[in-house]
């Protein structure tokens, strides 16, 4: 016990020492003490500007980007904030084709499907990225081998939105898909596909993939720019109309990848209209594949990457605005066969605006428009354009682009407006098994704000039928028709016959035209000659037959067997 206390004395001892030494003796003559340096920290810390960071746009999205994410891709959102995999069916056509990669790498991987499945796993913090499903393909199917949650993208081909349906059911319900990002289109522009069999075909699509619980993303397809372009760029438009028009009808997301705003600028300073188009033009062209004369282009790598942007813009924000609106869209049809197009175009800005109009040319041809308009902030003026047609009609809606360019802003907007006096709607689709009798189901709708009355007659293949129909404005009445087909034993396989109806209103003369296919059901062991893409005759034939086991597809070229 004694060494114990002897122990602390000293230390005690110690410290009442230290405590007792004045604090010249501890700091120099001029140096500060430790609690001057103190008051000086704070004193300049007070005078520091405040701490800011910029927020960063991913792994968090605003309210407003939940909120339509919420509306609609509900159940894609929920795995994407679990980060959960996703799982994207992809229904294309020829315009997925077109980027290039590296070698051994799948070139769809920087198509735009993919690149937009990069965005959204960047957005949502997806170390795995994407990876694409593409079975029987010896090409990496991942940019990099990369462990972790994936973004998985499963391609599936049709050449049509007719093919949809079935591609879906037959190959896309395979991987259990969350998504599907629909993306056709393009070659049924091309192909001369009735606008009413796309919204057909688009409307069955849509049911069949919610009836499976899984959600959709639609988009228009990409333009073309072959010469001459006026036509060119026109030619993907009507489809586009239509996708968009039952995307809204049908609460569906849909994205507009030919949107020139956001893939190209106009160049600054160019006066005359003729110039910026031209400029324009050869812009877009530059991101295309260079094709033969007559062939599609594809998107070049550039472009993928473009339209992969704005789909990811067009589901996490929807499309922006341009600085114009368009409102009002009317239409005249005079007795002469001229077409006159009305839409008021606005400024709702503060700034004047500089607009160039172009409309462009489908098979309505543009006779006389006012190209150049300026618009004061907060105006409005009533833009007024000119066709004429020289072709039958096919459609009972018209569906007119005109582009505007602004700056260095250039949009083109798909006018939509009833054809009036008459329009009509075929009701009639793919049936199958007739055996004489068909009724083509058409309706005759007066979009006029006055009754009319309709003197029309329909001719097919040497059979003709006449009537009158009186209509109250926006009034229906359906055309009882009972056709004869000609499907005895010595007609030919397969047939493309046309139909045409022609209606006067008072003077206002509207043709439409159709083409009906028939196609006699192919029987075992009977040998059906086979056609060339022209349309001409070949020496091949084609024959089925089957056993017990098995089904045989023989095909047959100057007694060779295939």
């Amino acid at each position: 016990m004694p060494l114990f206390r002897l122990s602390l004395i000293p230390a005690l001892l110690v410290t009442a020492s230290f405590a007792q030494i004045a604090p010249e003796a501890v700091n120099p003559p001029g140096k500060p003490t430790l609690d001057q340096l103190k008051v000086a920290a704070l004193d300049a810390e007070t005078q520091l500007p405040t701490a800011t960071s910029s927020p960063k746009n991913y792994f968090e999205i605003t309210e407003a980007q939940r909120q339509r994410l919420q509306q609609f891709l509900p159940r894609t959102l929920l795995k994407l904030d679990r980060r959960q995999r996703v799982h994207f069916v992809v229904i294309g056509d020829v315009s997925l084709d077109g980027a290039t990669a590296d070698a051994g790498v799948d070139p769809l991987l920087h198509s735009f499907p993919s690149i937009f499945a990069e965005q959204l796993a960047t957005q949502f913090y997806y170390t795995g990225g994407v990876r694409l499903v593409h079975p029987g393909s010896s090409l990496a199917p991942k940019e990099r081998p990369i462990m972790g949650p994936e973004l998985v993208l499963q391609p599936v081909r049709a050449s049509s939105m007719l093919q949809a349906t079935a591609a879906m059911t037959s190959e896309g319900f395979q991987g259990a898909p969350d998504a599907v990002i629909l993306a056709l289109g393009f070659e049924d522009s091309f192909n001369d596909t009735p606008l009413a069999d796309v919204e057909s075909a688009l409307r069955g699509i849509i049911g069949v993939v919610r009836s499976k619980k899984i959600e959709i993303i639609v988009t228009a397809p990409m333009l073309q720019a072959a010469e001459p372009a006026e036509s060119s760029l026109a030619s993907t438009r009507g489809i586009t109309s239509v996708l968009r028009d039952v995307c809204a009808d049908e609460g569906v997301l849909f994205s507009d990848l030919g949107d020139f705003s956001r893939l190209i600028a106009p160049p600054q300073g160019i006066q005359e209209t003729h110039r910026s188009f031209a400029a324009l033009v050869l812009q877009y062209q530059t991101q295309l594949n260079v094709e033969p004369q007559g062939r599609i282009a594809t998107a070049g790598t550039s472009l993928h990457a473009s339209m992969g942007r704005v789909l990811f813009e067009d589901v996490m924000d929807g499309q922006p605005v341009v600085p114009w609106q368009l409102s009002n869209i009317t239409s005249k049809l005079e007795p002469t066969g001229k077409l006159t197009l009305s839409a008021e175009l606005s400024n709702d800005g503060k700034t004047p605006l500089q607009l160039t109009v172009l409309p462009l040319v489908t098979s309505w041809q543009p006779q006389d428009a006012s190209p150049e308009i300026t618009l004061a902030a907060g105006t409005r003026q009533t833009i007024s354009i000119t066709y004429r047609n020289n072709q039958p009609l096919t459609e009972s809606t018209l569906r007119l682009p005109i582009l505007i360019i602004s700056g260095s802003t250039a949009r083109i907007h798909d006018l939509t407006t009833p054809l009036t006096p008459i329009s009509i709607t075929w009701h009639s689709r793919t049936t199958f098994n007739h055996e004489g009798i068909f009724s083509p189901g058409i309706e005759l709708t007066n979009q006029s704000q006055q009754k009319v009355t309709a003197n029309w007659e329909f001719s097919f293949n040497g059979q003709k039928h006449s009537g009158k129909a009186a209509l109250e404005p926006e009034g229906h009445e359906s055309l009882d028709l009972k056709l004869d087909l000609p499907i005895t034993g010595a007609a030919p396989i397969r047939q493309r016959l046309p139909l045409t109806l022609s209606i006067d209103t008072n003077g206002i003369k509207q043709t439409f035209d159709r083409q009906l296919e028939l196609v006699r059901n192919i029987g075992l062991k009977q040998s059906i000659p086979l056609t060339a893409a022209d349309g001409k005759p070949t020496e091949a034939t084609v024959r089925f037959d089957a056993d017990v086991d098995h089904c045989f597809r023989i095909c047959l070229r100057n007694c060779q067997t295939y």
